[in-house]
């Protein structure tokens, strides 16, 4: 088992609310070999105090079990904007927000995510100009990326 599958087998056990889910464990290449980013979410949020709270836990095992035998910088956080969703759980908390999706094949859509479904996506459209507002099914097999967006007004 390599050392990303190792950390997010790990990871769950450490979660102590089950509204808490791990998104993504990426470990660092190249020049950031000792970088260890493990992103956590929850159906309501997660604070700054439950990203600390568990990697302390997880920095402890790490060095209890000599995981990593050089330096390493463990970070753990929640998934910023340049983070797609990744999980379903993610976009049911992230309903009524804007979205940029990026089919697997076709062009970006954009518009507020209104309803989730186990397989499919509802997104609404908003018209420009003189052109009515619309709403667009995606199945979300056919997906390659979604983003949450934020407007500046």
């Amino acid at each position: 088992m390599d050392l990303k599958d190792r950390i997010a087998n790990l990871v769950p056990d450490l979660l102590e609310n089950q509204e808490h889910f791990l998104v993504d464990v990426v470990v660092g290449s190249g020049p950031r070999t000792g970088k260890i980013l493990v992103l956590i979410d929850g159906d309501q949020g997660i604070t700054i105090e439950d990203c600390a709270r568990i990697s302390r836990k997880l920095g402890g095992i790490i060095e209890e079990e000599n995981l990593i035998e050089e330096k390493f910088l463990l970070e753990v956080s929640s998934p910023g904007l340049d983070h797609p969703l990744q999980h379903h759980r993610q976009m049911v908390k992230n309903q009524g927000r804007d979205v940029r999706i990026f089919p697997k094949e076709g062009e970006e859509i954009a518009g507020q995510l209104t309803k989730v479904t186990e397989d499919s996506l509802t997104i609404l459209i908003i018209g420009k100009k003189k052109e009515p507002s619309s709403e667009k099914v995606i199945v979300i097999k056919d997906i390659d990326r979604i983003f949450v967006t934020v407007k500046f007004k």
